[in-house]
Parts: C-alpha cells; sequence; structure tokens
C-alpha cells in the first residue's frame, strides 16, 4: 500500500479563557488506533506557559509538545502538540490543561488523520516567527520524508475579522481550521522540500506563526509536544 495521510478524517475546537485550569473541545472525535492527531493552541494568561498540555480528559491519548512560541506581547503563547498513533476512542474529546491567570482567551483546535503505508513520525520543526502585523510567517524548516504532511500553526491575541488565508511552502494550503475570531488556526499541505515555511494574513496584529512537519515512516514513538519560542 503506498504511504500517504490522507484527507483530513475530522477536526475539533475549543474555546475558553485562562480563569479554569482546563478547557474541553466542544465536540469528540471518532479516533481509531494509528490515527495522527496534532494540535494547535493559543493561551492568553501569560505565567508559566510551559506548564500547558492536551490530553483526552482520561490519559489514553495525551499529546506530546513542541517547543511553545511567544507572540508579539510576553502573555500570548502559542503551539503544537501531537500524538503519532493513537489509541482507539469513540468519542474522545480533547481537554486543554492550563494555568489559571486572570481571563484572557484560550483555544485550540485538533485534527485528525489516518497515515497508510506506515506509521508517522515527526520530521522536521517546529519553527517559529513572530511580528506585530500581518501577514506573518514561520521560520524554515527542511523535510527528509518521500511522504510528508506539513503543518503551519497561526495564534494572534487579537481579531476584529473572520478574514484567514493560509499558504505553506509557497503554494495554498490542502486546507485549513480557524475560529471565528482567529485566535488559533492550524492549516496543512502534502509537500516536501527545503526551507519550507508556513504563511498567514488576517485583519489583526500580534501575530505567532509556527510551522512542522510529520512523515510516513516503518515506526515511530508515540505522541508528544514541540517547544515555544521564547524572546
Amino acid at each position: 500500500m503506498a504511504a500517504s495521510f490522507g484527507s483530513l478524517i475530522a477536526a475539533c475546537y475549543g474555546n475558553g479563557n485562562s480563569s479554569t485550569s482546563t478547557v474541553s473541545a466542544g465536540s469528540p472525535l471518532n479516533v481509531s488506533a494509528g490515527d495522527l492527531l496534532v494540535a494547535y493552541f493559543n493561551y492568553g494568561g501569560g505565567a508559566n506557559a510551559s506548564t500547558i498540555y492536551i490530553d483526552d480528559g482520561s490519559g489514553g491519548n495525551t499529546f506530546s509538545k513542541l517547543t511553545y512560541s511567544n507572540g508579539y506581547y510576553i502573555d500570548t503563547t502559542c503551539g503544537f502538540g501531537y500524538v503519532l498513533s493513537a489509541t482507539a476512542n469513540a468519542s474522545m474529546t480533547p481537554v486543554i490543561h492550563q494555568p489559571v491567570n486572570g481571563s484572557s482567551p484560550v483555544t485550540f483546535w485538533v485534527v485528525q488523520f489516518r497515515p497508510t503505508g506506515g506509521s508517522a513520525s515527526l520530521d522536521a520543526g517546529p519553527s517559529s516567527g513572530k511580528g506585530s502585523a500581518s501577514p506573518y510567517q514561520s521560520g524554515n524548516i527542511t523535510t527528509t520524508g518521500t511522504t510528508e504532511l506539513v503543518f503551519g500553526g497561526y495564534g494572534c491575541q487579537v481579531e476584529t475579522g473572520t478574514e484567514f488565508t493560509a499558504q505553506i511552502g509557497g503554494g495554498a494550503a490542502d486546507g485549513n481550521e480557524a475560529s471565528a475570531y482567529l485566535y488559533a488556526a492550524i492549516a496543512w499541505r502534502a509537500t516536501t522540500g527545503t526551507n519550507i515555511y508556513a504563511y498567514g494574513t488576517g485583519q489583526s496584529a500580534e501575530w505567532v506563526c509556527d510551522a512542522c512537519s510529520f512523515s510516513i515512516s516503518s515506526g515511530g514513538p508515540s505522541g508528544m509536544w514541540l517547544s515555544l519560542n521564547r524572546p
């Protein structure tokens, strides 16, 4: 069977604020064993953001983290999380666990893919960028596999409109999910190459933009988070 990530299976969205220790997605995912789950969040509560993580509320699927990125202002933190080979759960409701600090917006997306012809592994990233104007772009990543799915994560502190477009690797994203006020958005594209970056446009300032990529391989570890860059 040829290696492929296929099309988006489903997505879910969580929206709340930093006055509570958890925020749950508004709808569940029907997860099959081996699915790839990728999350992107925007936390506006500032302090101790390094302790943030996402799971399914019962510990069956805990997302690994990639490095977190601070926004143009220090109180905005964004980042990716992922589960490379999910445990089956017919009604999985993702939950973000966060520090309680004020009542700033907290949003996150989780998207679901079903790799075939091999298992998913993290290949490249994260690479992050930030700025005080739209459009903005992440730093570059370079893929090493032949079958890759590159993700762009986008976050901002303030958004007054719903216009949003995403490009990855110099071309239009294959798909994206964005909330009505774009505190957080995630996009993806099946592509490979060197110096690939994510690029987004919207109506507001104070952007964070991150990029990472997954490949199909013969095996790989289960989920984890990517780190975020601090100024």
